[in-house]
């Protein structure tokens, strides 16, 4: 039998279909359109690998990850059926190691293997022309939020490449989510 190289997590539901406004009122939506979006992204782990295939990525994955975890990991996890398995009536969900973004312990955001959580840094642009859409644009500068390479800290300023980012909500924080090597260069401000 082939070892499985995954980790298991428990989700609330596949989809995130509801609103619940401040006054209580719960709103249900399509989830079939702009599935990425209402995608679970988040979940409790319920086991990691005993064993680890080298040809993966980085082993800190055993390490880091733990039974007990908040994990938040891709939206294609959830949107993919062949990662769902079911076990004496309880549905779990399959995490490549490589779709595993973050974990929250004790309140705090660890990057799990190569990733690297950015806040964006929002740019003002200097014109005599106003266009609404440029007055604050999105560069390719952002703050270094969670990290777990020691040559680019938390609270540093990046300069990042434009490819290979995408965003993820964590702990209510919208983030580029990327690998370290998409980091060019640390700002010295």
């Amino acid at each position: 039998m082939q070892p499985i190289y995954k980790i298991f997590v428990k989700i609330d539901k596949r989809f995130q279909d509801e609103i619940e406004t401040e006054s209580g009122l719960k709103l249900y939506k399509d989830t079939s359109f702009k599935q990425e979006e209402n995608s679970t992204i988040v979940g409790q782990v319920v086991a990691v690998p005993d064993k680890y295939d080298r040809s993966m990525g980085s082993e800190d994955f055993k390490t880091n990850v733990k039974a007990g975890d908040k994990l938040y990991f891709h939206f294609l996890v959830a949107m993919d059926d062949e990662n769902r398995v079911e076990v004496d009536g309880e549905e779990y969900w399959m995490v490549d190691y490589f779709n595993a973004i973050a974990l929250v312990r004790d309140g705090k955001i660890i990057p799990v293997g190569d990733y690297i959580l950015l806040d964006p840094i929002k740019e003002k642009i200097d014109t005599s022309l106003i266009v609404p859409d440029t007055v604050d644009k999105e560069g390719t500068r952002g703050l270094v939020v969670a990290s777990n390479d020691p040559s680019i800290p938390e609270g540093s300023t990046v300069e990042y490449e434009e490819v290979g980012k995408f965003w993820n909500i964590i702990e209510g924080r919208r983030l580029y989510c990327m690998f370290n090597q998409n980091i060019l260069f640390i700002h010295n401000d």
